[in-house]
């Protein structure tokens, strides 16, 4: 089934006042639930385990590859 239209998240780059190494550039997603869908949909496509982690730099939710 197709869908008429493709939902759009609102997706921000962390850019805090002091610079985190690590953190600084990546995209940041409002919600865990957010996150969590998109990464589901990158898993579909990469051969690596892709999950959704809470920052504690800046308190926003990021995607990355989970460790072993």
């Amino acid at each position: 089934m197709r869908r008429s239209h493709r939902q759009q998240h609102e997706v921000v780059y962390s850019e805090t006042a002091t610079p985190v190494r690590g953190c600084t550039g990546k995209r940041c997603y409002p919600s865990q639930s957010v996150a969590g869908k998109l990464a589901k949909r990158q898993r579909r496509y990469c051969d690596t385990r892709v999950v959704e982690y809470h920052c504690r730099h800046c308190h926003s939710w990021h995607i990355g590859e989970a460790r072993a």
